[in-house]
């Protein structure tokens, strides 16, 4: 069966449930006569054929909107709408008018309409001047809930196969490996945060006496060093979170716009995020002095939170997919028909509470970065307090993690562009990894630090920490310079140059054709994905100064690595996807995805 096509819809499945062919026939015919105009031909089919129609200008916007989903609307002379469902605008208008009408029947809308002049909407075509007769709505009682239901599935067939496929074309790998590895980073990620933080700050970070524990014990080991939630745990996240998404609604900051999506909706943020990084740094560091609150009893909750952050975040993923199928906040949205992938990978791309708190933003940016922050400053607190200074390695640990952090909230706006906000749907993947393995994992050397401070000296230090900012502002100019080249539209020097460019166009989910600019110069010239390189040297130089008596502290700058060259792997099956041989032609001129000369 042909997507979208009212005509070859299957009547035999559900012809059962009319009262009589006749109804519909006569239906057809009735709306086929009723109106007026060169808008009557469109009443037998919505075709491209020119014969159907004489008249160029609207065989134009017929072809313009021939494959786009659209929505039948009816609208009365006294100003009410009354809209049907979803369909595609090649189908059969006395269809879609059949379908809108029984619709509003079944609602017991219909009423008296009787010589009600009205307006039918599909898409841009407005079709003027249908008389709807009383006997009408005799009509419209022989046509049941079947042909309804019919082309209410149908839709969400289109939808769901639509689906299917943005889902098939995030796995990268094979099937089998794609769902062996969702099944296990939803059972193992959870675990492994919790034997992370006991062996950072309960095994002098040693895998070996960990290990021994189990050896010994069995799963029961496993069982009496998992915290359990208190509520102090869960005070400190309601406050903290409370506090975080305060900042996001209230602090003013300039109107952003985000790029436009595959659905053709363009997001609206409020760039806040430096003010808010700012705000929330003040005001902990003020707290602390002022003796309100003491940041060392954070770290000595830290496993408990970590594990109210682990059953709390799971079911707020439960309740991101609950909402995607029950009341997404945009067309971007959608089910894959598989749960596990729906519930991993995520079913809205901009879920929003009301019309201004972006759900991504707060999980990514305002809970999940701002966090990281906040637990550095909370490590180098703990270990002054404890041996009554801070060592020179966990000052240059705590630096570098600031100075990027800060970087991170000065180019947010540009960050609302990137794979994680701009491609990623709002599931366990995206959210559950924000609100827990960033806290847990990305502060892990500076867990480790807090009870095995490191003299490095004067020299190695700042040997250290002038490479991991030389690291972090590399990345920032990358980002930076293609942002630039974006916002002028590929009229910004590159390097004191003019840009080398390439103009792909590609076609959006509604049918229509768009132009991006692919910069194939400057830090973008040297390799597809460059920015990940700097990104991936600066986590080793603020990892590096816990040395190498152990490997745990350097388990962030692995899972760093394959995490990125992992997405450099989606973003470019995802390019080559969208725009075909101008990614081909990209390819040729950039040849290296990530190590120019390696990789």
């Amino acid at each position: 069966m042909k997507e979208g096509r009212y005509n070859h819809l299957k009547l035999d499945s559900f012809s059962s449930l009319l009262l009589g062919s006749s109804s519909f026939i006569c239906l057809q015919n009735y709306l086929s006569n009723h109106i007026n105009g060169t808008a009557g031909t469109f009443s037998e089919n919505l075709s491209l054929e020119k014969s159907r129609c004489p008249d160029p200008g609207i065989r134009k916007k017929i072809r313009k909107t021939a494959m786009v989903p659209n929505r039948v609307e009816y609208i009365l002379s006294g100003g009410q709408r009354i809209v049907g469902s979803y369909c595609h605008s090649e189908c059969e208008l006395a269809g879609l008018a059949s379908l809108c009408l029984t619709q509003w029947w079944i609602c017991g809308l219909l009423k008296t309409i009787s010589q009600h002049i009205v307006t039918i909407v599909v898409g841009d075509l407005k079709l003027r001047n249908v008389v709807i007769g009383q006997e009408l709505k005799y009509m419209v009682a022989g046509f049941s809930l079947g042909m309804t239901w019919s082309c209410v599935s149908q839709t969400k067939m289109v939808e769901k196969t639509k689906m299917a496929k943005e889902k098939k074309a995030q796995m990268v790998h094979s099937p089998i490996l794609t769902y062996f590895s969702m099944i296990s980073l939803l059972s193992l990620c959870p675990p492994f945060v919790i034997l992370l933080w006991y062996t950072m700050v309960h095994a002098d970070g040693s895998i070996y006496q960990t290990f021994d524990l189990f050896r010994q014990n069995g799963l029961q080991g496993f069982y009496d060093i998992w915290p359990k939630p208190t509520m102090t745990a869960w005070k400190i996240i309601a406050c903290y979170g409370a506090f975080e998404a305060a900042l996001q609604l209230w602090l003013p900051g300039k109107r952003v716009e985000g790029p436009i999506s595959p659905s053709g909706n363009r997001p609206v943020y409020k760039a806040n995020g430096m003010a808010a990084y700012a705000v929330t740094l003040i005001t902990y560091v003020s707290l602390w002095r002022f003796g309100i609150i003491n940041p060392a009893m954070i770290y000595d909750h830290l496993g408990e939170i970590y594990s109210a952050l682990i059953f709390g975040s799971f079911i707020f993923c439960i309740l991101l997919y609950l909402k995607g199928h029950l009341a997404p906040s945009s067309t971007d949205s959608g089910s894959s028909g598989n749960a596990i992938i729906d519930f991993y990978w995520g079913m809205e791309l901009y879920p929003r509470i009301g019309k201004n708190f972006d759900i991504k933003v707060f999980t990514n940016c305002r809970f999940g970065m701002m966090s990281w922050a906040v637990l550095a400053l909370t490590y180098c607190i703990k270990q002054y307090e404890t041996y009554g200074k801070a060592s020179d390695s966990m000052l240059v640990n705590t630096a570098l993690m600031l100075i990027y952090i800060t970087k991170f909230f000065w180019w947010e706006a540009g960050y609302w562009n990137t794979m994680d906000i701009a491609h990623d749907r709002a599931g366990f993947y995206i959210c559950w990894g924000c609100l827990v393995w960033v806290p847990s994992i990305y502060t892990s050397p500076g867990m480790y630090l807090v009870n095995h401070p490191v003299n490095l000296g004067i020299q190695l230090s700042l040997y250290i920490l002038l490479a991991g900012i030389l690291c972090i502002y590399v990345n920032y100019d990358c980002d930076r310079q293609r942002q630039e080249f974006r916002r002028t539209n590929g009229k910004s020097l590159v390097w004191g140059k003019a840009p080398s460019k390439i103009t792909a166009s590609y076609t959006t989910s509604s049918g229509e054709t768009k132009t991006s600019l692919l910069l194939t110069s400057g830090w973008w010239g040297i390799s597809r994905h460059f920015h990940y390189l700097p990104e991936i040297m600066a986590a080793f130089f603020w990892t590096v100064p816990a040395l190498f008596s152990h490997f745990l502290p350097y388990f962030y700058v692995v899972f760093l690595t394959i995490l990125l060259f992992d997405r450099a792997k989606r973003d470019d099956d995802r390019c080559r996807s969208k725009y075909g041989k101008y990614w081909k032609l990209y390819c040729q001129k950039v040849p290296y995805r990530i190590i120019p000369g390696v990789y």
